[in-house]
């Protein structure tokens, strides 16, 4: 579908709606179902989740598992680019707020520790 699941929403708002956690039991019972019954030979379960016959079997799932799913759900993924766009945006809020921080350290730095900082700098760019 090229959407995806709106994390940012439930981090937003420390919270999933009842249309999420509907979602959520739905996908989990399709994966429960799925990865419970291995192919024959095989009774480890976490060793049948580490084979690839077993992911190429939850992808088969992903038609069954869409028509299962709330259309409010599926109305409410997100555009991938959509996701993209915003950890980019995240990422250079995060480093103005890092640079704020930086700021706020060198101002708070006293003055005469400041003043030897300076002269200790001057002394070892221009030694006499």
């Amino acid at each position: 579908m090229g959407k995806s699941f709106d994390f940012m929403k439930v981090w937003e708002t420390q919270d999933i709606t009842d249309v999420m956690r509907d979602a959520i039991e739905i996908t989990a019972k399709v994966v429960f179902d799925s990865i419970m019954t291995p192919m024959a030979g095989i009774s480890n379960i976490s060793e049948w989740c580490k084979k690839e016959a077993c992911w190429d079997r939850l992808q088969l799932k992903s038609d069954e598992l869409k028509s299962s799913l709330p259309q409010s759900f599926l109305n409410s993924l997100v555009g991938k680019e959509d996701i993209v766009n915003e950890v980019k945006s995240a990422a250079r809020a995060q480093k103005i707020d890092n640079g704020i921080e930086v700021q706020k350290e060198v101002i708070s730095i006293p003055a005469t520790k400041l003043r030897r900082i300076i002269t200790d700098g001057i002394r070892k760019i221009f030694p006499r």
